[in-house]
């Protein structure tokens, strides 16, 4: 353990009467000659380059003192820099937090001195949870602004989109384990009820409590001889408590928190069971529903519930969410965060206006995967953005997934009210697909496919001869079919050639910046997550930029 010197009295005394003055200057100065050999290190460029005025006063409202009126132990510029430190090394606030101690670097770029006390993770966690509830795009925004005004030629650039799955920070569960997991959850939260009836919404759970939870002998689940029965019993316990807690607490404003866990279990139930009820409408047992009858956005796990399944391509599903990612062939400009079975193309019309609200304008051409190649989401880029913006897809081939004619090989008259079919025989029997459907169906009578030659190229082997022909045509087919003359170009393949590009900021984000699992529970957790590590990903390419242009030598006169 290092010893504290022996100074002669004289120093000593000056030492402790002029520490106040003493102490800042020895820091200035050590610091001086720290940066005199770190000019060109990331966070020195970093402090040079990032105005975090904007920032700093957005977070202003946020008090780190233990009371009112007393002064801040840590500044929220403080807390900024490091919150910034946090998401640019994808470390964890205690790590932060440790870190903070003994790099002098850190320290002078925090604005703390070197023997000034240092905040705790814990500290930086509050900190971090405020920003997250009440600012959650503020850095990536701010950052993004700053970028845009220092490279201006990236306001021309096209822009690709593309999406990934991150894993969520809970694992899946059986449904017998997601039922009692979430009953759990409800019997801790009625805690927040008041205690009259808080007791009696605990009696009622004694009443199913055997059927729910089990004996104290039952083995664990894996070790269960039926355990499709005992599922089926706790289902049929669950959806029994959950109706006597409905009806409890009717007349009383339930806090958030409790409600939320109500509509998860009642999710799960509806889900996954087939519930039946006898004449009074009280639940007698409850049945797995089959794998195609179960609901859409299934839970997969009682511990973060904003988490889902989703599928990627060829790829195992993922609990998690699905990020989608709007970029240039140099930055992310545009992050969206959904759960995991939300479809891809689901996120590209809010990304478009998330790049309108930033940047005041949108992209002049998005460019994506196959995934967003359908006429309807077409429309509705085109609509969203009153046709400012261009999205370019290599389209889905409808046609390809039947031998069968399909829409394409019918031609539709100009005013749309006839279809002729590929044997020039021609319909104006139309209906409406639906009533929340944005297509019309033509019908072809069995009298006018009589003797039909192409009959076994048109009709379904198992068709009914006196049954009708029916094709159906989407309001969007103009646009689908601009978009199709539009894949024939060769600007579409020098489009293509750039999608490959959105690659790698993908593989940075997961591999490099901690984005491949989420750190948090929660929709809004993950969302803030991405977002810090494209904060990361753009400020290490606008360093490299930097570097490069104080390089390349002077253009000539």
């Amino acid at each position: 353990m290092p010893t504290i010197p022996n100074f002669p009295p004289l120093v000593t005394f000056v030492l402790f009467r002029y520490a106040s003055v003493i102490i800042p200057l020895v820091s200035q100065w050590l610091y001086a000659c720290l940066l005199s050999r770190e000019q060109d290190h990331d966070l020195v460029l970093i402090d040079q380059q990032v105005d975090f005025a904007p920032i700093e006063q957005a977070c202003a409202d946020f008090r780190s003192a233990a009371a009112r009126g007393t002064p801040a132990s840590h500044p929220v510029p403080r807390l900024v820099r490091l919150l910034l430190l946090q998401q640019f090394y994808a470390r964890s606030l205690r790590e932060c937090a440790a870190r903070l101690r003994y790099d002098w670097l850190w320290r002078w770029f925090c604005g703390y001195s070197l023997w000034e006390p240092t905040p705790s993770h814990s500290t930086l966690h509050r900190f971090q949870s405020w920003v997250r509830e009440h600012q959650p795009d503020l850095c990536f925004k701010a950052i993004c602004e700053q970028i845009r005004a220092d490279c201006p030629e990236e306001a021309n650039q096209p822009l690709i989109g593309d999406s990934f799955a991150m894993r969520a920070d809970a694992a899946h569960e059986s449904r017998l384990r997601r039922l009692r997991h979430s009953a759990q959850q409800i019997e801790r939260l009625l805690g927040l009820l008041p205690s009259a009836l808080a007791e009696r919404a605990r009696a009622a759970l004694q009443l199913e409590s055997e059927a729910l939870f089990g004996d104290a002998e039952e083995p664990a689940e894996f070790r269960l001889a039926d355990w499709r029965a005992t599922t089926c019993t706790s289902a049929a316990a669950c959806a029994r408590w959950l109706a006597a807690l409905r009806l409890l607490l009717a007349t009383t404003l339930v806090p958030t928190a409790l409600q939320q866990r109500l509509d998860q279990l009642e999710k799960i139930l509806g889900d996954e069971f087939h519930l039946e009820r006898d004449e009074s409408g009280q639940v007698v047992a409850a049945t797995l529903r089959q794998k195609e009858a179960r609901g859409s956005y299934a839970l997969g796990s009682a511990t973060d519930p904003a988490a889902t399944f989703g599928v990627h391509g060829d790829k195992p599903a993922v609990l998690g969410f699905n990020v989608s990612i709007v970029a240039s062939a140099t930055f992310i400009w545009q992050v969206y965060t959904a759960t995991g079975a939300e479809p891809d193309a689901v996120a590209i019309v809010p990304l478009l206006q998330g790049l309108y609200q930033d940047s005041g304008s949108f992209p002049h051409k998005l460019i994506y995967d196959r995934a967003a190649g359908t006429g309807k989401l077409l429309a509705d880029v085109e609509r969203a953005t009153d046709r400012q913006s261009q999205l370019v897809a290599r389209l889905i081939d409808y046609c390809a997934r039947s031998e069968r004619f399909g829409p394409a090989d019918f031609t539709l008259s100009q005013d749309g009210l006839s279809l002729t079919c590929p044997n020039k025989v021609q319909t104006e029997r139309r209906y409406r697909a639906g009533a929340h459907t944005q297509a019309w169906q033509f019908r072809f009578s069995a009298s006018q496919c009589e003797g039909c030659p192409l009959w076994a190229q048109c009709r379904d082997r198992n068709a009914q001869p006196d049954g009708y022909r029916t094709v159906t045509l989407s309001d969007h087919r103009d646009v689908r079919q601009q978009a199709q003359a539009y894949q024939h170009s060769d600007a579409f393949k020098a489009d293509m050639r750039l999608r490959p590009l959105v690659e790698r900021p993908i593989a940075c984000l997961v591999r490099y910046h901690g984005a491949r699992r989420a750190t948090a529970r929660g929709l809004a957790a993950a969302d803030f997550q991405v977002k810090g590590a494209a904060i990361a990903f753009n400020l290490r390419v606008w360093l490299k930029l930097i570097r490069q242009r104080d390089k390349s030598p002077p253009a000539a006169a």
